[in-house]
C-alpha cells in the first residue's frame, strides 16, 4: 500500500489527540488503555473539535455526536486502544447550503 500524507503544523493551536481529515470525513482519535476510557477521550475530542471548529454549542456538538459520528475501534495493539470517530463532512456542506 502507499499514500500520500501531508501533515499541517498550526502554531500555537494544542490539540490533545491527533486528528485526521480525509476528502469525506473528519475523524477524531481516543487513545487509552482502557477502551471505556478511549471510547469518552474520542467523544470527548469530537465535541471539542466541533465546538472551536464549527461554532456548535457544547450541547448541540454531543448531540450530533450522538446521531451522527461513526465511532470504531481502529487499532487495539501493545496494550493501546484507538477509538476513531468519523464524521461526514457533508453534514456541514448540508447545513451551510440550507442557511442561505
Amino acid at each position: 500500500m502507499t499514500g500520500v500524507f501531508r501533515f499541517v503544523l498550526h502554531k500555537g493551536k494544542k490539540i490533545d489527540a491527533p486528528r485526521v481529515e480525509t476528502p469525506t470525513e473528519y475523524i477524531l482519535l481516543g487513545i487509552h488503555e482502557d477502551l471505556n476510557r478511549a471510547l469518552k477521550l474520542a467523544v470527548k475530542e469530537m465535541v471539542a473539535y466541533l465546538v472551536a471548529e464549527k461554532g456548535l454549542t457544547p450541547a448541540d456538538a454531543l448531540s450530533l455526536s450522538s446521531i451522527a459520528i461513526n465511532f470504531h475501534v481502529a487499532e487495539a495493539v501493545d496494550g493501546r486502544q484507538v477509538v476513531a470517530g468519523k464524521i461526514p463532512k457533508s453534514i456541514f456542506l448540508a447545513t451551510a447550503a440550507s442557511t442561505r
